[in-house]
């Protein structure tokens, strides 16, 4: 927790959230991994004692964001691959 009582978050997450402005801001492939370690405040190297790859970084912020829009329960068996289909609107 930092002097303001807000919490600090960790290297992991603060690569996260740096990548994910740095990507919607100039593009995914305009932010080198040097771009994101200089904006968390960490050497490159450093980076990969938490991902494996800058894709991997992507990964992470695709799962963040699927984890924050989940579909209506009744719409999940189709995203899932259900045989039955949608419910039918009778």
């Amino acid at each position: 927790m930092s002097n303001t009582g807000t919490p600090v978050p960790s290297t992991k997450q603060a690569i996260l959230n740096k990548s994910t402005r740095l990507f919607a801001k100039h593009g995914y492939s305009a932010r080198p991994l040097s771009a994101i370690a200089a904006e968390v405040g960490i050497r490159k190297p450093s980076l990969y004692n938490h991902y494996a790859s800058k894709e991997a970084i992507l990964g992470g912020v695709f799962e963040f964001f699927r984890t924050l829009v989940r579909p209506p329960k009744m719409l999940n068996p189709c995203l899932r691959g259900s045989k039955t289909g949608p419910p039918s609107r009778s």
